[in-house]
């Protein structure tokens, strides 16, 4: 096998092109970019064909689950958080959770965080992550949260009356 460059890339080539096809398809390839020189190029329509669309929703599923994405999505958030004007209010200390009196640990629904009005931007009190989730489901309708509370409430008398 040849040892300086030029000899290796001669072999290499040699090698390439003897196989069956490839100075056909090259050919065509050149033909093709020649003939779309100077067009825009459009990729948006690849990108919505269906099968394009699950190989990619695949390797981003897969991509999520590694550390190194985890990381990344991490520092895009909080980036995302800074730039809207949102980041991190800090919980003052011995906080506790101002709906279930939790003291707070260190997992996404567990940990204290400075609850805001939507609306008006103001702060509230810290709420644990739980009771911050489930405050913003209950405040996105208020007539849903009436029924779902007599739902409860309905369910709870039969349970007990059952006792």
């Amino acid at each position: 096998m040849p040892r300086d460059k030029e000899k290796q890339a001669a072999y290499d080539r040699e090698r390439y092109e003897s196989r069956p096809g490839v100075l056909e398809r090259r050919a065509e390839r050149l033909a093709r970019i020649e003939a779309n020189k100077g067009k825009p190029r459009d990729r948006s329509s690849y990108y919505k064909k269906p099968e394009v669309k699950a190989k990619y929703k695949i390797r981003n599923k897969n991509r999520r689950k590694t550390s190194e994405w985890k990381a990344k999505e991490r520092v895009w958030s909080e980036a995302s958080r800074r730039r809207r004007g949102l980041g991190g209010w800090p919980v003052p200390e011995g906080s506790v959770c101002a709906l279930c009196g939790s003291e707070g640990g260190d997992t996404k629904y567990s940990s204290l965080m400075m609850d805001h009005c939507h609306v008006t931007g103001k702060l509230r009190d810290p709420l644990c992550g739980k009771c911050n989730l489930n405050l913003g489901v209950l405040e996105l309708d208020p007539e849903w949260t009436k029924l779902a509370l007599s739902y409860s409430k309905e369910w709870r008398i039969m349970h007990d009356s059952e006792d």
